[in-house]
């Protein structure tokens, strides 16, 4: 329990308020029931006195009927005795309105009077010729009843009191601590990291503050929190970006290591037997020329490695300008026509005209070139390829091939061949649609590649 009260400032407040409020009317009462007492007989006192004072002033003036009946009107209001002496100390007239307490059955019937307070009062006055005293003494019985009233009271009082505030005390406990009971729990909620809480309040006073206060600051730092939870977000995307970045510069290295040495074997095996005049190699010009054909598609993936690298860097910028696709794609169709025709592949040519595009033309017409050349490279004899181009898209379609589901992803990374058996005889460094999807991604092109039911489609939405 005393560690409850500790705890809580509710139960701290109640209690407190409790003890003030029933010791502050305790102490009230028990100052009314000394001075209210004290207060009332000197009142009275006055009253009796000024009556007393009016009566006398009138003794000489009033027949005696008349007086008689004012001295019984004064003694029934002001429950006082009466009465008028001569000279000689004999009593002329004498009434006794004063408050008697009866005797309790078989006590003696005589009338007792109370032990109340008493006040008393003489004056002198000629009457004839002679002198004569009146006296009145009055019984202040209402201040003993009040005492005595206050005094039998005291234990309903106190049982009042109590009640009354302990009610006061919970109901203002609940107010004070009430606000500061939400701010600790708002408290706690910020300390579990939990913004989702406002407070809403119409106070002006310090606890209102404090809480239009503790709400700004919990907004603040559910922002500052955003801020540095998009802030690591952001931080981790961009290291998995670098760790992805140097898986694919490794995975480049490792390819083109492998992509190389099986040329350069070739040109230093033709080279060692030309010199050593090892069989056929004995004919120079026709070993010469075809080793200079293998240093020719050596140079090429050399430069395809080069472009891959070179917009690999993270600054790398385009050099951007406004882009005929339309006759980029031409020339590209019509250079190719007769490799088509060669392979007996049929090259259909839909073109939109006046296609333009921002961006960097070297580039551009690299990819393209790239995306149609491998249509026609891997398709085989009798297959169709169509190239169409509308204001928004770019589509090559070639028949006859389809590629593995499991492949489509990895399609776009360098050096990786769909067809391994066909792919070095057609030609194919294993880089053009690597080159594609760099140059695409730098201009923000979205592409795909997907099976149809005739064969493959690439989609390349401007």
């Amino acid at each position: 329990m005393t560690r409850k009260i500790r705890d809580s400032v509710a139960a701290k407040t109640f209690w407190w308020l409790f003890a003030a409020m029933t010791g502050c009317c305790v102490l009230l009462y028990g100052l009314v029931v000394v001075f209210l007492p004290q207060v009332y007989h000197s009142a009275l006192s006055q009253q009796f006195s000024a009556d007393f004072d009016a009566i006398a002033t009138q003794l000489t003036s009033q027949t005696p009927e008349e007086l008689e009946a004012q001295l019984l009107a004064f003694a029934t209001s002001n429950q006082a005795s009466v009465s008028i002496t001569d000279a000689d100390q004999h009593t002329i007239y004498r009434i006794n309105a004063r408050h008697v307490r009866r005797s309790a059955p078989g006590e003696p019937g005589e009338a007792t009077v109370v032990d109340v307070p008493e006040s008393s009062l003489t004056r002198q006055y000629d009457f004839q010729g002679r002198t004569r005293t009146i006296t009145a003494t009055a019984q202040l019985t209402p201040v003993t009843q009040t005492s005595q009233m206050l005094t039998r009271l005291f234990p309903f009082a106190l049982a009042i009191i109590a009640l009354a505030s302990w009610l006061g005390a919970w109901l203002l406990s609940r107010h004070f601590s009430k606000p500061l009971e939400d701010l600790s729990d708002a408290a706690k909620r910020i300390e579990d990291m939990d913004m989702s809480w406002s407070y809403d309040t119409r106070r002006t006073d310090e606890i209102g503050r404090l809480g239009r206060s503790l709400e700004t600051m919990s907004v603040k730092l559910a922002d500052t929190i955003d801020g540095l939870r998009q802030a690591n977000e952001q931080l981790r995307r961009d290291v998995d970006r670098e760790r992805e970045r140097e898986r694919q510069r490794i995975e480049l290295f490792t390819s083109v290591s492998h992509e190389l040495k099986t040329p350069l074997t070739v040109i230093k095996g033709e080279l060692e037997a030309m010199i050593y005049g090892v069989g056929d190699y004995q004919d120079r010009d026709t070993y010469l020329n075809h080793a200079l054909r293998t240093t020719n598609d050596m140079e090429g993936i050399v430069k395809n490695i080069l472009t891959v690298a070179r917009m690999g860097v993270s600054d790398y910028r385009l050099t951007l300008a406004d882009v005929d696709v339309t006759s980029l794609l031409t020339r590209r169709c019509q250079a190719l026509a007769g490799v088509a025709e060669d392979r007996r592949i049929d090259l259909v040519v839909d073109l939109a005209d006046g296609v333009r595009l921002r961006g960097d033309a070297q580039l551009l017409d690299q990819a393209f070139g790239n995306i149609v050349l491998n249509a026609v490279m891997y398709s085989p004899s009798g297959a169709v390829v169509r190239v169409g181009l509308t204001e928004h898209r770019l589509t090559v379609d070639n028949s006859g091939v389809r590629i593995e589901p499991a492949d489509l992803d990895q399609v776009f990374l360098p050096f990786f061949r769909a067809d391994k058996s066909r792919s070095r005889n057609a030609g194919g460094s294993g880089l053009g649609l690597s080159i594609v999807k760099t140059v695409f991604d730098h201009h923000g092109i979205a592409h795909t590649l997907d099976n149809t039911d005739t064969g493959v489609r690439f989609v390349a939405e401007f």
